[in-house]
């Protein structure tokens, strides 16, 4: 009788681990500065995916996005994708430093006229810096706007506005992304 007590126990201990093992895990809470980084690499991708349905399905550079005026021919003024001023002041305070990668200028075809400074493709990082930020994990999104991670804080990689290491994706960002197609 003692045995099969001990080995009911046994079983339920070995269950209850498991299902401890199973489930994900929960990340420590993210530094708030990590938090602001990552919502302005959110918002960046999200403001050229939006821009893009006015420009041919083109991207453009941060003043097009951050403009009061179009620069898209032919498109009325509207208001900016990018809050200019808000978006550098939180960039200035975040304590990560910021880059915008360009992608090539587009050869507009015939009977079709997006900006002036229309890409296509971006990359835009987000990187730690500073002794304070040690650990802080760095970010990179581009065109395909699914944000990387690099766990070491280094400065992400990027080759002809592409972000290079893909290995470690934001967990949150494995979902269906749309896709502009661009007009020819």
């Amino acid at each position: 009788m003692h045995a099969t007590r001990h080995r009911n126990r046994s079983a339920v201990v070995l269950f209850i681990c498991a299902i401890m093992t199973s489930t994900k895990q929960v990340r420590a809470p993210v530094d708030r500065r990590e938090s602001l980084a990552l919502s302005l690499v959110r918002t960046l991708a999200d403001s050229e995916g939006t821009y893009a349905t006015f420009n041919g399905g083109y991207y453009d550079t941060l003043e097009c996005l951050t403009a009061v005026r179009s620069c898209v021919p032919g498109v009325a003024d509207m208001a900016p994708f990018l809050h200019g001023p808000s978006f550098e002041w939180d960039m200035k305070l975040s304590g990560y430093r910021f880059v915008f990668h360009p992608g090539p200028k587009v050869e507009p075809p015939d009977g079709w006229r997006p900006s002036p400074s229309a890409m296509s493709g971006f990359a835009f990082t987000a990187y730690a810096v500073g002794r304070d930020m040690e650990g802080l994990r760095s970010f990179c999104v581009d065109d395909w706007r699914f944000i990387y991670v690099t766990p070491s804080g280094t400065a992400p990689r990027v080759e002809n506005a592409k972000c290079v290491d893909r290995s470690h994706m934001l967990d949150d960002e494995k979902r269906p992304v749309l896709v502009i197609e661009k007009r020819h």
